[in-house]
């Protein structure tokens, strides 16, 4: 009911893009508190959300670049997927799927490079979030890296490139409530 309410006052001008920037904001939040405290429960949270995004990034850019887009909600399904076996797998034991998540977070990693291809081909501003979303993949790869190879004297960088992706669930909300 206030789904409708709001697209008929025209609040969201953009419903894919909202989808996905709520869900993105909300995934943040559960994600922080689930991983601070150790929480694997929170996950099956993230994991619907997950779900969401993957189909809503593919809505909102398919117009644009429908075989990216495709590549980009496929990339995220796959690590949705993923995620949930590790979650199921490792669900009473917080280290083995601390690992196994730093693993799969270079699939992460992979579509965040395909989102970072289709901000660059949108151009204008959208470079600027190209480059910020590149730089956060690339950080997802190099710290699953770390892991395949046993790196251990190499720091994780992820955590200081996640820039990125905060700037493209506030770009998400903007384009949803934006008039052009």
């Amino acid at each position: 009911h206030m789904g409708e309410s709001l697209q008929k006052t025209g609040i969201i001008q953009n419903h894919p893009a909202f989808v996905s920037g709520a869900s993105l904001f909300l995934m943040t939040i559960i994600a922080a508190v689930a991983y601070f405290n150790q929480i694997i429960e929170l996950f099956f949270g993230i994991i619907i959300l997950d779900f969401i995004v993957s189909v809503s990034i593919y809505f909102f850019f398919r117009e644009k670049s429908p075989q990216l887009a495709l590549w980009s909600g496929a990339s995220r399904a796959i690590y949705t997927i993923l995620l949930l076996v590790i979650v199921i797998l490792n669900f009473n034991d917080w280290q083995n799927f601390d690992e196994s998540f730093s693993l799969i977070l270079g699939v992460f990693g992979l579509h965040l490079l395909i989102q970072a291809w289709i901000f660059w081909e949108l151009k204008t501003l959208n470079y600027v979030m190209a480059c910020l979303i590149f730089v956060s993949g690339i950080g997802y790869m190099f710290d699953s890296m770390l892991i395949i190879f046993e790196w251990t004297e190499i720091s994780p960088i992820a955590e200081f490139t996640f820039l990125g992706e905060i700037v493209m669930i506030f770009w998400f909300l903007v384009v949803a409530f934006s008039r052009d």
